[in-house]
Parts: structure tokens; sequence; C-alpha cells
């Protein structure tokens, strides 16, 4: 039975750092750890499952020769489910994330199921336990052979993470930041208003940043009088929308009503926009 549970150690950890992953990449901002999951979820989890799961008892795959090829094979994977994406929904972060996880889920039954039907005695030990044993069998020109493989297929790897991460954000990013009147339209804003009286408007937002973002707006009347709305937080081309009033200063003129967007905690505005009205008694 300890022998029996020993063969899927492998396949339990690739499902649970998979897991990890993923909640480092949705969870965490950009940092070196979230690099550091990209590569692993894009460029060695991938092709390794597709390996294991495609072994056979009667010729088994050294696990160093698995864990050296998984980077390229990883590639391959990406780009073909990649294609797939961009072909039938677009590219976007949160798809190509659900997407992978979603074939390493598959793959690792597919694998599951396969150590299952066969013999104990022909299943292939885990590679956590083993790759050291493994190393050792491989006679030292095979094994370099195999290193500067390795080496080779994990910069191209690298190299196409860059690439794919650059042109996956090609179209631009950027936040709509608009004012509409209280019909949803530009060609009625209030022109004139009485002292005290209030002028309704409609303003919105439209993230496009390809990520999940989080603003807050500042509105000032003549810089004097302003006030905020804060914690605004929109996941990508996700819209928001409401209705103002804003009440006109106690003095005859024009005032100038200025709506400032913000990103998070920045001091400097993102976008901003202003109209202006004539108060009048």
């Amino acid at each position: 039975m300890k022998k029996t549970s020993k063969q899927y150690i492998d396949l339990v950890v690739i499902g649970i750092l998979s897991s990890v992953l993923v909640a480092i990449l949705q969870l965490i901002g950009d940092s070196t750890g979230r690099m550091i999951a990209t590569v692993g979820l894009l460029f060695f989890i991938p092709g390794y499952v597709l390996l294991i799961a495609l072994q056979s008892s009667s010729s088994p795959t050294s696990h160093l020769e698995v864990f050296l090829a998984s980077p390229g094979v990883s590639v391959i994977i990406v780009g073909l489910l990649g294609l797939l994406l961009g072909t039938l929904f677009g590219l976007t972060r949160l798809g190509v994330v659900l997407l992978i996880y979603g074939w390493i889920a598959v793959v690792l039954i597919i694998a599951t199921l396969r150590r299952v039907r066969r013999k104990s005695s022909d299943s292939p030990e885990p590679m956590f336990e083993n790759i050291i044993q493994q190393r050792d069998r491989i006679g030292k020109a095979k094994r370099w052979l195999n290193v500067s493989l390795g080496i080779s297929l994990l910069l191209m790897g690298v190299a196409c993470w860059r690439l794919f991460a650059i042109t996956s954000r090609s179209h631009p990013q950027y936040t709509e930041f608009f004012i509409f009147d209280d019909k949803g339209g530009i060609d009625d804003f209030p022109r004139s208003v009485r002292v005290g009286d209030d002028a309704r408007l409609s303003m919105g937002l439209i993230n496009h940043e390809s990520e999940r973002a989080q603003y807050y707006i500042m509105i000032c009347v003549d810089n004097l009088e302003c006030d905020s709305i804060r914690d605004i937080l929109l996941e990508d081309n996700e819209q928001w929308q409401t209705d103002l009033e804003i009440t006109a200063l106690d003095k005859v003129g024009y005032s100038r009503i200025a709506f400032s967007l913000y990103k998070e905690d920045a001091d400097i505005p993102y976008r901003e926009l202003h109209i202006w009205m004539d108060v009048v008694e």
C-alpha cells in the first residue's frame, strides 16, 4: 500500500503546485514571485504533465530527461493553447491562466488513470524521490548533453515568455473616463444654473488595462469645494457609472467643475475632465 501511494506523489505535488501558482498570479501584484510563478506555470508544468502522461511502462523515460525536456514541450503547448484562445475569444491574462490550468488538470487526470491501470511492478517511480538515482545511471556524456539541451530549452522558454507577454499586451492599455448629461448624451450639459441649485450629470469608467484596477475620483468646484468617490474596483473591460448632483457655489459667474481620475493611491491624476457652468441669481 505504501509503495502504491508513492506512485502518485509527483502528480499530487504538481497539482498542488499548479493551484498555488495560479493563486499567486491572481492575488499578487507585479513582483519577482509573480514572474517566477508565470515561468513555472507556463514553461514547465504543462510539458511535464504531458510527458509523464505519455510514459510507457515498456520503455519508460528517465525522470531527469522528463525534467529537462519539459520547458521545450511546454513552449509548444502554451503556444498552441494561446493560438486557440486568441482565435476563439481573444487573449486575456485570466483566460490564458485558466486555460493552462484546465489543461494541467485534464492531463493530470489522464496520467493518474494510466498509472492506475498499470501493474505496480511496471509503474515508474516518482520523479521527486529518484531523480538523483536516475542521474547516476546516465553516462557522463549523455548527462551533459541532456543538461545542455535543458538549458537551451529553458532559455528558449524564457524568450518565448517575453515575446508572449509583449504580444498579448500589444493593444493599448487605457481607461475610458467620461461625463454625460443626465440623458446619457453630450448635447444637453447644464450650461447655466442658479445659485444653490443642482446640476445633474452622469460619470463613468471603463477599464481597458488588461488587468484588475482600482480607482478614485476627485470632483472640485473652482478648486474650493471638493468631494471624492473612492474604492472603485474594476476587472478588465468592466464598466462603472454613477449619477451626480453638483451644487453651484454661492457666487455669480462662471464655475469650473473639474473631475480627476486617480489609479489606486497615486497622487498625480491619471485622467482629467472639466466643464464650465454659468451660475446666475
